[in-house]
């Protein structure tokens, strides 16, 4: 268990470190954001997936694929995202196309971590998988 008072977590921050910046509005609902690097990837509700660049506060890109839920990762130009079922499409962050979709989960899946050609993913029944994309690909599982 981990226990940290406020103080002790400003303390190792520093309180002159924490600052807040409006990076972008994106006009709906926003069900699930994750970052990498200095890029934002936000999926709002309209299954719209946005890429933004956090210091200049610029949208890179847009993407929408109607079936896109809550759970998201994206890595180097790939997005991995639960469907609110047992399946992950994998889909390419500039066109929206659908590369791969990852079945297997008994459970809703519930979150997912996607680098490199590695992805996990995890569900609602405690089961995780871990997908290697390069050999889904090549037709192995």
């Amino acid at each position: 268990r981990w226990v940290t008072t406020k103080g002790a977590w400003l303390g190792s921050l520093g309180r002159d470190k924490m600052t807040f910046k409006k990076v972008a509005h994106v006009g709906d609902e926003v069900c699930h954001v994750t970052l990498q690097g200095c890029v934002l990837l936000s999926l709002c509700c309209d299954s719209n997936a946005r890429t933004h660049d956090i210091k200049s506060r610029q949208m890179l890109q847009a993407v929408e694929r109607q079936g896109m839920r809550s759970v998201v990762s994206f890595w180097s130009g790939l997005i991995a995202c639960a469907l609110g079922d047992k399946d992950v499409w994998v889909l390419d962050l500039i066109t929206g196309m659908c590369l791969a979709t990852v079945r297997g989960h008994r459970g809703v899946v519930t979150c997912c971590a996607l680098r490199e050609s590695i992805l996990v993913t995890a569900d609602h029944e405690g089961s995780l998988r871990c997908w290697d994309l390069c050999r889904q690909a090549a037709g192995g599982q």
